[in-house]
């Protein structure tokens, strides 16, 4: 129960911060949430993990993929914030949830991993469901559709990498290892694309920062206390969550074929979820990931 509480507690930040993601997207550059947002991981590094233990960072083992799995977090991080400065969020939410169908695919193509027909024929529908979202050429074209997509892609990525790099490195250093090469970058950007923000705006970036490492880390924590089979379908919860705050935050509300979409990959996601049950429970336990999620 306090692992089902501790990830509903996480995916409730994570909608509190893309809410006010969304509403600065109209008076700041999208790169500077980014920025933000890895700049307040950095600056929490200290708290996360022993500064003595930063020192060794670039002794960590497998250093090349662990910066490789850091960038891709920050390739979808960009790509979401600039999906919701042009879509509706609860759109870009959705469509997110074709994520575990994307570490489907590529845990099978790089890392071997046995995947049925059956989830097959989930991830297909996955990709449907997100088709019917996002019906480009009708009212997005195909360049603002990349953009929900591109972000989940790179997620998948970093998940997939995670499971690649095995159970050999803590979460809260993995987490600090982001901000640490996740930060420099932007700040580096920033000169060029930045805006001085106001009283209020300063408050705003601090806010998604915050919300969204203390997001990640209660539901790491979540999925150290409970099951993932328990707790992987409360994650579409999420939905529901940002409908009701960009409903009342901007007046969005999704539209019959948003709620279709949705469907279609929420009820691909809860098959896919079913059959890992079943295999789990007919084969010895595994070791389960708390990274596996569908939120950059």
């Amino acid at each position: 129960m306090i692992g089902v509480l501790l990830s509903l507690a996480g995916y409730t930040s994570f909608n509190l911060s893309d809410t006010i993601a969304k509403y600065l997207t109209d008076h700041l550059p999208a790169l500077e949430l980014v920025a933000a947002m890895f700049v307040v991981t950095l600056l929490l590094s200290p708290v996360l993990v022993p500064p003595r233990r930063l020192l060794t960072l670039h002794r960590l083992p497998r250093l090349p993929l662990l910066l490789v799995r850091s960038l891709c977090q920050l390739a979808s991080s960009m790509c979401f914030i600039y999906a919701i400065a042009v879509l509706p969020v609860a759109d870009v939410i959705a469509i997110g949830f074709v994520a575990p169908f994307m570490i489907t695919a590529l845990a099978a193509l790089f890392l071997h991993e046995r995947v049925g027909p059956r989830r097959w024929v989930a991830c297909f529908f996955g990709f449907l469901g997100a088709l019917v979202i996002l019906r480009p050429g009708l009212q997005v074209d195909w360049a603002t559709a990349v953009l929900p997509l591109a972000s989940a892609f790179f997620y998948s990525a970093y998940c997939v990498l995670t499971r690649a790099l095995g159970s050999h490195h803590d979460d809260r250093m993995l987490l600090a290892f982001n901000g640490l090469v996740g930060a420099p970058i932007m700040l580096a950007v920033m000169p060029f694309v930045g805006v001085w923000p106001q009283g209020w705006e300063w408050l705003g970036l601090a806010g998604i920062g915050l919300l969204s490492g203390m997001a990640h880390l209660l539901i790491i924590r979540a999925y150290r206390m409970a099951p993932a089979s328990l707790l992987a379908p409360f994650q579409y919860l999420e939905i529901v969550g940002i409908t009701v705050l960009a409903y009342l935050a901007f007046g969005e509300f999704p539209d019959g074929w948003t709620w279709l979409g949705t469907a279609i990959i929420v009820s691909a996601g809860l098959f896919v979820f079913y059959r890992e049950t079943m295999l789990a429970r007919s084969q010895a336990p595994a070791s389960e990931s708390g990274e596996l999620g569908s939120h950059p």
